[in-house]
């Protein structure tokens, strides 16, 4: 059931209760009859000082007793701080308290509080559907929100944006923010969502100033976990411009990390591969390997660990290894497209291809990631072509994508 919905039961079982006509309600509270029946039955949003009168006219009593009232604030409260920790445990715990007490929370002033609370959950556990309906209904009431609720509002509104890969916007709303001058609290978040958008636009450079304002501030608090989440973004930004003995460095820092925060299988494999795949790019393909050699778990592993091992493998020349390593993958499932024609490649120059053979499937790769890929494969791939012409004295069709990549 939705807050509308549940406003509206709220309304007709008192009315009921009352013995009282719809219209008789309707006119006491300065309203129309049809706008009164939409409310009742969930079918709109009412302004807050209808719903007022309406609870005056019934009765209703704001949940106004104030020693629950500080125990449900100091719960938002801590919903907000446990977000902003990372502790997703203690946020569903306290998001499930506050699901228990809706009616009550709906009925009390602590609605737009409760209601902000409830998209900061929605918007950072990725329910989409969720979002869309409260962000419809406290659109409409944004005026009679405090300085800070409507500063944590934009915040998850900006957050939603993210998730639905709506950058741009996202990132004006968040910019806004910084401008217009937000509590401290939320200031270290919003410098984190930025690095991750600016990441994904491929504003490398202002991804890793923003990523280090948040470093900044959030050491200033001792969020341990949030430290982890940024260093662990800044490594792969450095990997990316080519500052791999520096983001080797962040890389270590992280992985000690995980032997002291409660880090994930999944997201230990990440940071392992990355790492690797820094190590790659200096490479150091020894190295690369020590650090795959920590990656657990190989069903829920990215899939970029087959590549890392094939293509570090390869380059140590260790030939057998990599041809039982490749039969072996061949039986798992790899569904990244782009992940299994890189795998493929290796094995064509693993086995000493043909040259044409190799053409071939590397422009077929092109193909397709120039509609799909991203920045890193893109030069991944743009660097193969270029080392293959190279190779077989095509210098005019090097020199081409040499060009390619530099645009890209």
């Amino acid at each position: 059931m939705n807050n509308k919905e549940l406003i509206g039961l709220i309304i007709r079982n008192k009315r009921n209760d009352l013995d009282l006509k719809s219209l008789y309600v309707a006119k006491k509270a300065n309203i129309s009859a049809p706008y009164f029946s939409h409310i009742e039955n969930g079918h709109v949003h009412a302004d807050p000082l209808v719903l007022s009168a309406i609870y005056d006219i019934l009765q209703i009593e704001f949940n106004n007793d104030e020693k629950w009232l500080n125990k449900k604030i100091k719960e938002i409260k801590m919903l907000h701080q446990s977000i902003y920790d990372y502790d997703i445990e203690h946020r569903n715990k306290l998001y499930e308290k506050m699901i228990h007490d809706e009616e009550k929370l709906v009925s009390s002033i602590l609605i737009l509080d409760y209601l902000i609370a409830k998209l900061a959950y929605n918007s950072t556990s990725y329910k989409s559907d969720e979002c869309k309906k409260i962000i419809n209904f406290l659109d409409c009431v944004q005026d009679r929100m405090t300085a800070e609720q409507q500063n944590f509002y934009i915040y998850y509104v900006a957050v939603y944006y993210k998730n639905e890969n709506q950058l741009t916007k996202s990132k004006i709303m968040l910019y806004d923010l910084l401008q217009k001058g937000s509590q401290e609290t939320i200031i270290p978040m919003i410098y984190y969502q930025l690095g991750q958008i600016e990441t994904r636009l491929n504003n490398l450079s202002q991804s890793y100033f923003c990523n280090k304002q948040a470093l900044t501030l959030f050491e200033n608090t001792g969020n341990i976990r949030r430290i982890f989440q940024v260093l662990s973004a800044m490594a792969s930004i450095q990997t990316y411009e080519k500052n791999y003995k520096e983001a080797d460095k962040k890389f270590q820092e992280v992985i000690k990390m995980t032997k002291i925060l409660a880090v994930s299988s999944l997201e230990k494999n990440i940071i392992y591969c990355n790492a690797s795949w820094n190590a790659i790019c200096s490479k150091d393909y020894r190295k690369a390997l020590k650090y795959l050699e920590h990656v657990t778990e190989l069903n829920n592993n990215p899939s970029e660990y087959y590549f890392n091992k094939a293509w570090s493998l390869y380059h140590l020349k260790r030939n057998q290894e990599l041809d039982e390593f490749l039969k072996d993958v061949s039986k798992q499932q790899v569904n990244d497209k782009y992940i299994w024609d890189c795998l493929t490649f290796v094995k064509l120059l693993n086995s000493k291809g043909n040259n044409k053979v190799i053409e071939d499937h590397l422009l077929q790769m092109e193909n397709y990631i120039s509609v799909e890929g991203d920045y890193e494969a893109k030069a991944f791939l743009y660097t193969q072509l270029i080392s293959f012409y190279k190779r077989t004295r095509q210098y005019k069709k090097a020199l081409h994508f040499a060009e390619n990549y530099i645009n890209s």
